[in-house]
């Protein structure tokens, strides 16, 4: 993943050189599921999310670049039931965008955050670890009526795994979500879909 990573890497210093704020990297994640089990399952996300994106620094580090990176990377934890349970994720984008809590992790081309919902968090017992990754901007909006075009759609939200948590923190560097999130014909087919990132970070740049 690192290898040819100057870019990113110039884009961080960029960043965290303007604003002292910035001297760290990651995703703030919503957690908008409540029900039994959820707690265990929520501690175990947020570790995998660490350990999936530290090996993805691993296996692919360059110039050393992922002893950089890991010490300041950061999972932005929000898990709150009175506010956050069952949110859309168009409310979470309000939520979001108005810093409710607190400020968000530094946003890079687009505001995008991770969230947590109950098929995310079900599903971690089969060994999926996967969430959701919105563009704050671009809140979610409902697919009524159906449309009849066949030509695929941006939504503003995908599905992602959690070792593509550095590549996407990659892509957004240098690029806005509409790269960064699949396109499909309806909404509903991104529930069937996982975000797809080249192999090659020569590409991905």
């Amino acid at each position: 993943m690192l290898r040819n990573s100057e870019i990113s890497w110039e884009r961080y210093c960029e960043l965290r050189d303007g604003d002292p704020y910035l001297a760290r990297w990651g995703f703030t994640m919503y957690r908008t599921y409540y029900g039994l089990g959820s707690d265990e399952n929520w501690k175990a996300l947020l570790e995998k999310a660490k350990e999936e994106t530290f090996k993805e620094l691993d296996e692919c580090d360059h110039d050393d670049l992922a002893a950089k990176l890991k010490p300041i990377f950061q999972i932005d934890a929000r898990s709150d039931q009175s506010l956050l349970n069952d949110l859309s994720l168009g409310v979470l984008c309000q939520v979001y965008n108005d810093k409710v809590g607190g400020d968000p992790m530094p946003r890079l081309e687009s505001p995008v955050f991770l969230v947590a919902d109950e098929h995310s968090l079900d599903q971690i017992s089969e060994g999926n670890w996967i969430v959701k990754s919105v563009d704050a901007d671009y809140p979610p909006r409902e697919e009524i009526p159906i449309r009849t075009s066949t030509e695929e759609n941006w939504w503003g939200w995908g599905r992602m795994e959690l070792r593509q948590i550095p590549w996407l923190w990659k892509k957004l560097a240098g690029e806005d979500s509409r790269y960064c999130f699949r396109w499909t014909v309806h909404q509903a087919d991104l529930d069937n879909v996982i975000w797809f990132h080249s192999s090659s970070m020569e590409e991905a740049v």
